[in-house]
């Protein structure tokens, strides 16, 4: 079992243990945090044993089949699309047709981000979704990790105190409203205007995601080359 934050050091380690006992394979750890894991790249050579799994977590549901390619895009950055739309099948969270191109064309309303949101909490770590999107695996920030699942529970509530339009984009949200859906969810308004700097930066998100593809991720229904 190897640290995911453990640099060369790894090798070191790993031929000491297969000098002294039989190794079977490595599994890579702490993968949930700003560790790439390029050191079990040098354990696994130096035991002469392959990468079996890695863990992103601490419960069981964290631990993947290691997968070379996807390792290896998020290890120089490039990001791990398999890995993501792999995410997205098995949930079946796709958008429609029409939600897809309004979406990869910066129009996302509210009521879209709450239901991203819903899908977005049983998928476990938002950290993980964003290390495996071109471009943003390397250059995660912490405003784009900000989505934790109290913070998407609070921002749940204040959206369901907006009105339809609002939801759905047809009028901004002024003073007047952000007070408004503030008093009626029992929120105060920096929390709201905090949901609104968190809309755009979705949106921003989702423009990253359609600049950064290079070919292999399509989603079902849309035409080829749309993104």
């Amino acid at each position: 079992v190897i640290d995911g934050n453990l640099g060369q050091a790894a090798y070191d380690q790993s031929l000491a243990f297969a000098q002294t006992t039989e190794l079977g394979s490595v599994i890579v750890t702490k993968m949930d945090g700003s560790a790439k894991g390029g050191g079990s790249l040098s354990a696994a050579t130096a035991a002469k044993v392959p990468i079996k799994f890695i863990c992103d977590g601490e419960d069981i549901d964290s631990i993947e089949e290691f997968n070379p390619t996807s390792f290896v895009g998020r290890l120089i950055g490039v990001g791990d699309l398999e890995g993501l739309l792999k995410e997205v099948r098995e949930l079946e969270i796709l958008p429609s047709k029409d939600e897809a191109m309004s979406m990869l064309s910066g129009k996302i309303s509210y009521r879209q981000m709450m239901e991203m949101l819903d899908s977005f909490s049983s998928m476990g770590s938002m950290k993980k979704m964003l290390s495996m999107i071109p471009g943003l695996g390397a250059n995660i920030n912490e405003d784009m990790l900000n989505l934790s699942k109290d913070n998407m529970k609070r921002f749940k509530v204040i959206m369901s105190s907006m009105t339809d339009n609002e939801l759905d984009g047809k009028v901004k949200l002024s003073s007047s409203r952000i007070q408004r859906v503030a008093q009626g969810s029992g929120r105060t308004t920096a929390e709201v205007k905090e949901l609104i700097n968190q809309h755009k930066t979705v949106t921003s998100l989702v423009k990253r995601m359609k600049k950064g593809r290079r070919g292999g991720l399509q989603i079902p229904g849309l035409p080829p080359g749309l993104m």
